[in-house]
C-alpha cells in the first residue's frame, strides 16, 4: 500500500472534496481521480493501476509521489506543524516519518532560517509524540539538536529546557509503556532535578512551564502520587497563563486534559468530567483530535454513569478514527474502550462485537499490556455474559499467563482472581463470603473505578448468597 493511498483513505469528507479540487493536468489528474472513486473500496487494488491506466511503475510511482506532496500542500500549505500534527493523529506514522525526509529537504533549499526554525521544531515535537512502539528516542534526541542548531544565537534557556524536557516526555512515555517504568523512574527524576536546579536561576516562564508540564509527565506515569501530578498541572498552567500568549494554545487544552485526568486518578470524578468538557469544548482543534484526551473523556463519563456523552464521545471522536490505514496500537484501545463503554451498560452483542474486533489481531500487533487487557476484558464479558463454563477455563487460564510475565500485572491479576470467586460464589463454592467483599473493596481506585463498579454491580446481585 502506497503513503498515497493510506492518506486517501485517511481522508474526512472534507479533505476528499479539497483532493477531488486539486490543480492537475494530463495523467496526474487521471490516477487522483481512480483514487478519489475508488481508493476506499475494500475491493480496491492500487497493484493493478499501473497496466489499467497504461503507465509503466516508475511514471506510475512518481505521479503518485507528485499526487501525496500537492494533496499536503493543498491540505497544509506550508504549516509543517499542522501537517505532521494531523498525519500523525490520523495514525499514519510511516507517512510522518517520509514527510519529515521530503519537507527536510526543501526546507534545506529554501535556507531560511526562520523556515529551518520552524521545521526543526514541528519536526521535533512531532517525533516525541509518536506513538509506542513507533517512537524513537534516537531520532528524536537527532532532531531536537538540529533544532537547537538551528537556532544558532536565538538560542536561549527557554529552547534549551524544551528541548531536553521533550525529550524526557517521550523516554517516559516509552518506559511506561514498554514496561521499564520502575527502572527508568530514577533516571527521569535525576534530570527533572538538573533542570530544576539550572532554571532556579531564571525568571522565564517559559522554562518553568516545560519543567512542570512534564514533571507532571513524571508523576503521571511513573508514580501512583496523583496529587503531586495535580500540582505540578496547576503550576505548569500557572507558568502558561504568564507567557501571556508565547507557547501553543494547544497546551492550554492539554493542561485542562491532564487535571481532568488527575481528578479521575484521585476519585474527583464530577470535577474531572468538567475539566474535560472545558478542553474539548474549547480546544477541539487540538486535544479533541487526538485519540487520548476524548477517550479519557469517555472513560469519567463512564464511572460517571453518564452513558449519554460518553456514547456521543465514541460516535464523534473515537469511531471516526478507526480507518483502514490507522495505528493499529491506537485502533486497539478504541476497540478495547469501545468493549467496556457497552458491557459497563449490559449491552452484551454490542460488547461482543468489539471483544470480537480485537480478537481478530495479529499476536505480533499486541503487546504485553495489551494482551493483558484483552484477557481482562473477556473474562469479565463472558462472566457477565453467564456462561460459567467459559468464563472457570478463562479464569484459570488468564491467571497463569498473567502470572508468568516478567511485567506485573498486580491489578489485573487480582480483579479476574475475584471473577472467579464470584464465579464460586453464584455457584455456591466458596468458603469466604466476607473475603471477597474485603478483596473487591480493596481494588486501586482512581480510574480503574471504571472496572470495578462492575464487580461491585456483580456482587451486589449476589448479595443475598453473601450474607448467607
Amino acid at each position: 500500500m502506497s503513503y498515497l493511498l493510506d492518506f486517501v483513505k485517511s481522508f474526512t469528507e472534507e479533505e476528499l472534496k479539497q483532493f477531488k479540487r486539486l490543480d492537475l493536468i494530463g495523467r496526474e489528474e487521471e490516477v487522483r481521480d481512480v483514487y478519489a472513486l475508488h481508493a476506499t473500496d475494500k475491493e480496491f487494488n492500487e497493484a493493478k493501476l499501473p497496466a489499467l491506466l497504461s503507465l509503466t511503475q516508475s511514471h506510475f510511482d512518481k505521479i503518485n509521489s507528485i499526487l501525496l506532496d500537492k494533496a499536503i500542500e493543498q491540505l497544509y500549505r506550508s504549516d509543517y506543524s499542522l501537517a505532521l500534527y494531523t498525519i500523525l493523529h490520523k495514525g499514519l506514522s510511516d507517512l510522518v516519518l517520509h514527510e519529515l525526509k521530503i519537507l527536510e529537504r526543501k526546507t534545506g533549499k529554501k535556507n531560511n532560517q526562520q523556515a529551518t526554525i520552524k521545521f526543526y521544531k514541528a519536526a521535533f515535537d512531532c517525533l516525541r509524540s509518536m506513538y509506542h512502539p513507533k517512537y524513537d528516542p534516537e531520532l528524536t534526541r537527532l532532531y531536537g539538536k538540529k533544532y537547537l542548531k538551528a537556532l544558532g544565537d536565538k538560542r536561549s534557556i527557554a529552547e534549551e529546557c524544551y528541548v531536553a524536557m521533550i525529550t524526557l516526555y517521550g523516554d517516559i512515555i516509552s518506559a511506561n509503556f514498554s514496561g521499564h517504568d520502575k527502572d527508568f523512574q530514577p533516571v527521569a527524576w535525576q534530570k527533572l532535578e538538573e533542570w530544576r536546579k539550572r532554571i532556579a536561576d531564571y525568571t522565564n516562564p517559559i522554562a518553568r512551564f516545560y519543567y512542570h508540564y512534564v514533571l507532571g509527565v513524571f508523576y503521571k506515569h511513573l508514580t501512583e502520587d496523583a496529587e503531586s501530578f495535580i500540582k505540578a498541572c496547576e503550576a505548569a498552567l500557572a507558568a502558561y497563563d504568564q507567557t501571556k500568549g508565547e507557547l501553543e494554545q494547544r497546551y492550554k487544552g492539554v493542561l485542562l486534559c491532564e487535571l481532568g485526568f488527575g481528578y479521575m486518578a484521585s476519585g474527583r470524578y464530577a470535577e474531572s468530567q468538567k475539566k474535560y468538557a472545558d478542553a474539548i469544548v474549547n480546544y477541539n482543534d487540538t486535544v479533541g483530535k487526538s485519540t487520548y484526551h476524548p477517550a479519557n473523556y469517555l472513560t469519567v463519563c463512564i464511572i460517571n454513569r453518564d452513558f449519554k456523552t460518553a456514547g456521543k464521545l465514541f460516535e464523534s471522536y473515537l469511531l471516526p478514527k478507526i480507518q483502514a490505514s490507522s495505528n493499529r496500537s491506537m485502533v486497539f484501545d478504541i476497540y478495547h474502550l469501545a468493549g467496556w463503554l457497552y458491557l459497563s451498560q449490559r449491552k452484551m452483542d454490542l460488547a461482543y462485537k468489539w471483544l470480537n474486533e480485537l480478537n481478530r489481531f495479529r499476536k505480533n500487533e499486541v503487546t504485553l499490556y495489551g494482551q493483558a487487557m484483552l484477557r481482562h476484558l473477556e473474562t469479565t464479558y463472558y462472566y457477565i455474559a453467564g456462561d460459567d463454563i467459559v468464563t472457570a477455563r478463562l479464569v484459570k487460564r488468564n491467571l497463569k499467563f498473567l502470572k508468568k510475565q516478567t511485567i506485573t500485572f498486580d491489578y489485573y491479576t487480582a480483579y479476574i482472581d475475584i471473577i472467579g470467586k464470584l464465579l464460586s460464589l453464584k455457584q455456591n463454592k466458596l468458603r469466604s463470603a466476607e473475603r471477597l467483599q474485603l478483596q473487591v473493596n480493596g481494588l486501586q481506585q482512581g480510574l480503574y473505578r471504571v472496572w470495578n463498579l462492575i464487580l461491585e454491580e456483580e456482587l451486589l446481585k449476589l448479595q443475598p448468597k453473601l450474607a448467607s
